[in-house]
């Protein structure tokens, strides 16, 4: 694994700046979505996994540049008792989306520049549901199977070919996410960097 270490990553992308936030991920990996939201400015960005929307509201709040967001996730009643206990064997816990008490996205759909994008099964995310995407964050079904489907969706999703890819959860807790990882930079000499001290990934996708 290319691991960036935190100096290296403020060279590169700027100081990491304290934004507001709701605290659905790690407030360092916040700065960290942040500032590569502040350095690449993306006019549109994808969610793959929005959950509540709370991680949304607050990169849309943080970011005027972005001209539209759209949130992919599965609605609680939308899940098939195979998916549940296939993900639940896999990780050790129930599908984020049954925590959902609400509609998926619902905190960030007071901002007009969101668009939620509900999915009947896992496996019906379609590439012309969210693109052209500037920056795609990674972070629905974290099984082998899923990462690679999610994955290769918003890496054919990006404008012209081009633009920036992040995953979150790179840990021991998510065999999924570092194997599909892992497996990329073997293939690919290593464009995906760790960001030291975070569970984020991320790849600048060049044609």
């Amino acid at each position: 694994m290319s691991v960036m270490e935190y100096n290296a990553f403020k060279m590169l992308f700027g100081p990491l700046v304290d934004q507001p936030n709701s605290g659905t991920v790690d407030s360092y990996e916040f700065k960290v979505l942040m500032a590569l939201s502040s350095w690449f400015k993306p006019k549109a960005m994808v969610e793959i996994g929005v959950y509540k929307g709370l991680t949304a509201k607050d990169i849309l709040g943080n970011s005027p540049w972005i001209e539209g967001y759209t949130g992919v996730d599965i609605a609680p009643e939308k899940l098939g008792e195979e998916f549940v206990k296939a993900y639940t064997e896999s990780n050790g816990f129930i599908p984020h989306q049954m925590e959902i008490q609400k509609e998926p996205g619902a905190a960030a759909k007071s901002d007009p520049r969101f668009r939620m994008v509900v999915l009947e099964n896992e496996n019906a995310l379609k590439v012309e549901d969210v693109s052209p995407a500037d920056m795609v964050f990674i972070d629905g079904d974290h099984r082998y199977e899923g990462v690679k489907r999610d994955s290769d969706i918003a890496r054919r999703s990006l404008r012209d070919g081009q633009g920036v890819l992040i995953w979150h959860d790179y840990c021991v807790s998510f065999e999924g996410v570092m194997r599909y990882i892992d497996e990329c930079n073997y293939a690919d000499g290593q464009k995906i960097c760790l960001v030291q001290g975070t569970t984020i990934c991320f790849e600048v996708v060049r044609r």
